[in-house]
């Protein structure tokens, strides 16, 4: 994997975040850049994850894979999930699963990496942005009572919680990539 290849990825994927302007102005201080080297990533990677983006288009950026597994396809066609440690997310890798001439969106975003335990998030408030997964999310707080806005890689959910009080209030969960963006009470 190229250091260049790497900070261009990990700035295309900020250029995409939703609803946490200040992590990623953070993130983007940690990799000593600016929201104009963040603007030119994305305007010079414009393949990597438009609809029409291909598999290969990532993998040339990315380089060598930190680990790689074959897996089957419902057509019985072999797949490959490529997985990547990215800096900006400690504990976390970034996987993407197709082959050559599928489009890169065909399954690709956050997990954890193996041996890192998720902390499970008791209430809504312990919940923190790129600290937990969608699946962890559902996990802790069941499956959501109402879908919102779904256009890959974005994801909103809806769940309901009892309150001390029994009394049962909502949240909102944003999602990009797999990856918590942002938790807002209905």
């Amino acid at each position: 994997m190229t250091d260049n290849g790497l900070l261009s990825f990990q700035l295309r994927i900020l250029s995409g975040m939703r609803g946490n302007d200040r992590i990623v102005q953070q993130a983007l201080r940690a990799l000593g850049a600016d929201e104009s080297d963040m603007e030119r990533s994305r305007q010079e990677t414009p393949d990597v994850f438009l609809p029409a983006g291909r598999y290969e288009n990532v993998v040339a950026l990315l380089g060598r894979p930190r680990r790689k597994e074959t897996l089957r396809a419902a057509d019985g066609r072999p797949l490959t999930r490529l997985r990547y440690e990215l800096p900006l997310w400690p504990g976390l890798e970034f996987f993407l699963v197709g082959r050559p001439g599928l489009p890169f969106s065909h399954d690709a975003g956050f997990a954890r990496r193996p041996g890192v335990p998720a902390i499970p998030p008791k209430h809504p408030d312990d919940l923190r942005p790129w600290a937990h997964l969608r699946d962890e999310v559902f996990e802790a707080f069941g499956p959501p009572s109402q879908e919102g806005d779904r256009w890959p890689p974005y994801e909103e959910y809806k769940f309901q919680v009892r309150t001390p009080d029994g009394r049962t209030r909502e949240f909102w969960a944003t999602f990009s990539w797999h990856l918590l963006q942002r938790v807002e009470w209905a």
